[in-house]
């Protein structure tokens, strides 16, 4: 049975997977999948990667995400691996993560064998409005970004809500791990 799990005492301080942490919680999650992190900048910042260079304001943003790797585990170890700090840094948002100043608040995630990242980027930046990040994330694609600015940061519960509408417009059900990380 497919159910929304919110889990708002997650720390990401990489004790523990975030295996360990689902089973707890009665989750399963070795799966591949799609995800979504809801990725909080307390500055103004300017991610710079090896080819590109992205300014972006202090305020609260969306990246779609999908892990599609040949284990059943891709989900939890694409997940486990952008909460971490200490990584190589190899995607767009992994140079954004490392960065000070920046928070993953919470994870959305559902199940699916399908590739459906690109679904879910238009989908987030329709039902949250958000102001997409031109080139971030999406350099294996013919999406615009995978990386959207949300203006309305304040009500985050009004922001994991049209979350959950954009999974469910492309036919997912999302299940949500609250996360809280500086």
């Amino acid at each position: 049975m497919n159910h929304i799990l919110i889990v708002s005492s997650l720390t990401c301080s990489g004790k523990g997977t975030l295996k360990s942490f689902a089973k707890m919680h009665g989750a399963q999650i070795e799966m591949k999948g799609i995800y979504t992190l809801v990725v909080d900048a307390s500055v103004d910042l300017v991610v710079r990667t090896d080819k590109m260079s992205f300014s972006l304001p202090k305020g609260l943003y969306l990246y779609a995400g999908s892990a599609m790797g040949p284990s059943n585990r891709s989900l939890e170890l694409r997940i486990a691996r952008h909460l971490r700090k200490r990584k190589n840094l190899f995607w767009h948002i992994d140079y954004l993560l490392k960065m000070r100043g920046v928070a993953v608040r919470e994870v959305v995630y559902s199940q699916s064998r399908k590739k459906l990242e690109c679904r879910l980027a238009s989908q987030l930046e329709t039902q949250l409005d958000g102001t997409p990040i031109v080139g971030f994330g999406c350099s294996d694609c013919k999406c615009v970004s995978h990386l959207f600015f949300v203006t309305d940061e304040t009500r985050l519960k009004n922001v994991l809500k049209n979350i959950a509408k954009a999974y469910r417009a492309i036919g997912l059900t999302p299940r949500v791990l609250g996360c809280s990380r500086r």
